[in-house]
């Protein structure tokens, strides 16, 4: 699939934060070719797009333009400045919840 406003907005986080494409690429675990061709709109695995917003500090939904609103978007915004590490700890709350909640 080719989105160019997704490449557009990695390329520009890629920027300011002054990577090079090569490191940006790294720093993802794929080769450069393909950090090109994402860069170019082309729109990568879930894979790599869970791993270029933990290096960008990037939310999938401002990658994909959809919206963040209300007491989701303070949700997204807090979740956001979490480590990864701290990510998981918090999801693993949230599954625990969910199954606590069905029963």
């Amino acid at each position: 699939m080719i989105d160019k406003r997704f490449g557009k907005k990695v390329n520009e986080k890629r920027k300011s934060l002054n990577l090079k494409t090569d490191e940006l690429a790294v720093k993802c675990g794929i080769e450069p070719g393909y950090m090109r061709q994402i860069l170019a709109g082309q729109v990568p695995s879930g894979q790599v797009i869970i791993k270029l917003c933990e290096v960008l500090s990037l939310s999938p939904n401002y990658l994909f333009d959809f919206v963040e609103d209300g007491e989701d978007k303070e949700i997204l915004q807090a979740l956001n400045q979490l480590s990864p590490k701290e990510k998981q700890v918090v999801l693993n709350l949230l599954h625990s919840y969910i199954k606590m909640d069905d029963k």
